[in-house]
């Protein structure tokens, strides 16, 4: 039988769990981000494409060339903020949208990363373990930055969704 100490040791156990999981995206978000930010360029042989994409988003709603969508529209979202805050110039709104999109989904990563292995192992800390390592991984860090496929690592959000869902 469980007596009142142990919820509230179960609650509170559950709070620091999900605390420490929202200041890992938040860190994890601020380390892709400055990683992408410190190259004035987007990385990869295929950077420019996905400038490409985004302006032709921002300015007719629709792909320049014949593609998946959702990534793209997920970095117009981005570039549509910064453009309306006037942060940068138009031409590196439409860079930095790639780049803190790209920042954001492979960071909210760590959520799916989480709840599955929460759901495997039903311990807070190997799952919070397993969520880092993934985020970490040196393949998910070069389908990131070292090989420009940006579409791949913001798919890898919505695989991982789901898997657990």
């Amino acid at each position: 039988m469980m007596n009142l100490k142990d919820l509230q040791f179960q609650i509170s156990s559950e709070r620091i769990s999900q605390f420490l999981l929202v200041s890992l995206f938040f860190i994890f978000l601020m380390h892709h981000w400055y990683i992408l930010f410190n190259t004035p360029l987007l990385p990869g042989p295929d950077g420019g494409y996905y400038a490409v994409q985004v302006r032709e988003i921002l300015r007719s709603g629709n792909l320049y060339y014949s593609a998946p969508p959702i990534a793209f529209f997920i970095f117009a979202f981005f570039a549509l903020i910064f453009l309306n805050l006037n942060a940068f110039p138009a031409p590196l709104c439409i860079i930095n949208g790639v780049k803190f999109g790209l920042a954001f989904m492979k960071a909210l990563c760590i959520f799916p990363a989480y709840l599955i292995s929460k759901q495997i192992t039903k311990n807070n800390a190997i799952s919070i373990g397993s969520a880092i390592l993934f985020e970490i991984h040196p393949f998910f860090m070069l389908l990131a930055y070292g090989t420009s496929l940006f579409k791949n690592a913001v798919g890898v959000f919505f695989l991982l969704s789901y898997i657990y869902f």
